[in-house]
């Protein structure tokens, strides 16, 4: 079975969700867009997956990008706007803005999920190792190797 615990698995759904928000935001305008902060995400999902140290990683690619977006708007570069255009009125923005919401709720509940998951494993694996330590005090003790002390 597909293990989401697994380093290149967790790693794996996090640089997909890292490049969509990288694209998406590339195309929404840059730093000006509404979805930099999402560039919080990969180094939060990592934390829930179990990644410590890959977390670490994410957080520094996530605030690289985020620089990346700031040093581009401070030269000058207009990244274009066509997702999150002014001209979206009645139907279309209604889609437009139940996707986010939809977007938002698959991302949300994902991420809840995996961490459930995550605490769901550790408290089994804690409760074993509880089980061995109770049992490890009644087992009946050998006798000391060597001579017998006076």
């Amino acid at each position: 079975m597909f293990q989401l615990h697994s380093p290149p698995a967790a790693n794996l759904v996090i640089s997909l969700a890292f490049t969509s928000i990288v694209m998406s935001t590339t195309v929404a305008g840059g730093i000006k867009a509404p979805l930099v902060h999402w560039f919080g995400l990969p180094p939060m999902l990592a934390i829930l997956m179990g990644e410590k140290r890959s977390a670490w990683i994410w957080a520094a690619l996530s605030s690289a990008s985020v620089v990346g977006f700031v040093a581009l708007d401070k030269s000058g570069v207009e990244l274009a706007n066509h997702l999150y255009g002014g001209n979206f009125v009645g139907a279309t923005l209604w889609l437009q803005r139940c996707v986010d919401v939809f977007c938002w709720l698959v991302i949300l509940t994902a991420t809840a999920y995996l961490f459930d998951r995550h605490k769901a494993e550790q408290t089994v694996r804690l409760a074993q190792i509880n089980h061995d330590l109770r049992h490890e005090g009644s087992r009946p003790r050998r006798p000391p190797r060597g001579p017998p002390v006076p």
